[in-house]
């Protein structure tokens, strides 16, 4: 790793009523290193909805919350896919439990990763690429990887955004790569709260 990998916890996570960058977050304290004794981390991939920030309406963030909210106070499992579950016969659903049993920190770039807009510092760029450098890493590190696609209207770029889209993009093709090729390959699709496929 190049760059620390900032997190936050669960309960920090589920307060937010909007997206903030990396330096309002750090400099209110509510990232932390990430490191094992802390608990485990989910890495989430996503598509931005603005050129400059990647959730400015807080629409996507919320779809994030819910699906969490949900994980952290249900039973039962995240279930297959239905290609996975029809043509893997080993694959078996990622029990709830998994999520509930250690504090949930999550990696997620626009506060994870310092922005270059946001601070008046010149070493920020430097650590931005840095930043970018470690995210392999920083996928290896996870024991969860969750995409988040929930269908929203995206001016900036003309069109819907899906999951379909988000797998076509090319960093979070980058994403998808690394997570398949790290220890712990599996990732979850999550497009509502109630949408969510191991």
């Amino acid at each position: 790793m190049l760059f620390p990998m900032y997190t936050v916890a669960s309960d920090v996570l589920l307060k937010m009523t909007r997206v903030e960058p990396h330096e309002m977050l750090k400099a209110r304290g509510e990232l932390v290193v990430f490191s094992d004794d802390l608990g485990k981390a989910a890495f989430v991939s996503h598509q931005w909805l603005a050129r400059d920030h990647p959730d400015p309406d807080f629409k996507q963030m919320p779809v994030l919350q819910n699906a969490v909210t949900r994980i952290l106070n249900s039973s039962g499992f995240v279930s297959l896919d239905f290609i996975t579950e029809s043509q893997v016969q080993t694959a078996k659903p990622l029990p709830m439990t998994e999520f509930q049993v250690l504090t949930l920190h999550f990696w997620y770039d626009y506060f994870s990763c310092p922005q270059p807009q946001a601070s008046v510092s010149g070493e920020t760029e430097c650590h931005q690429a840095s930043a970018i450098s470690s995210i392999p890493s920083y996928i290896n590190e996870c024991e969860f990887f969750f995409a988040l696609c929930p269908v929203l209207d995206c001016p900036w770029q003309g069109k819907v955004l899906t999951a379909a889209t988000w797998s076509s993009r090319g960093w979070c093709r980058l994403e998808r790569a690394a997570r398949e090729l790290s220890a712990n390959s599996t990732w979850i699709l999550i497009q509502s709260d109630a949408a969510m496929e191991a």
